[in-house]
């Protein structure tokens, strides 16, 4: 998780935003991609979060958003408590003052880009 304390990825702790009134779909995605698991889809188990996301992403409006717009579009609900514990957490890893205004999704796309150019330069 983006804390490194609780167990799961990104796309677990996202899984938190996801609005209440979302709940049904949310069930119905993470069944549909069960079953679409037990049909040969070949993501592995410890993916199913990652799957899990995408599936209900894929049946927002639009469809298909990136994780960090669908934070910034509030598909998913920046203000949820759970996002709030990750600019905290954010806040700490990179050495930021407590108090300065930070959005989620802003947070999630550095995030993403310092992954990004960190996996990029291991692969050099």
């Amino acid at each position: 998780m983006p804390d490194n304390k609780m167990r799961g990825m990104l796309e677990t702790f996202l899984a938190y935003m996801l609005p209440n009134e979302n709940e049904l779909l949310w069930q119905f995605s993470q069944e549909t991609t069960q079953e679409a698991r037990r049909k040969g889809a070949p993501f592995i188990d410890s993916h199913s979060d990652k799957a899990n996301i995408y599936t209900w992403l894929s049946w927002q409006n639009p469809p298909g958003r990136q994780l960090h717009q669908a934070v910034m579009e509030r598909i998913l609900n920046p203000q949820h408590p759970n996002a709030q514990n990750f600019i905290s957490w954010f806040k700490t890893l990179y050495d930021l003052v407590q108090d300065t205004t930070l959005e989620v999704g802003t947070a999630l796309q550095v995030h993403f880009q310092i992954l990004q150019n960190q996996a990029y330069s291991l692969s050099l």
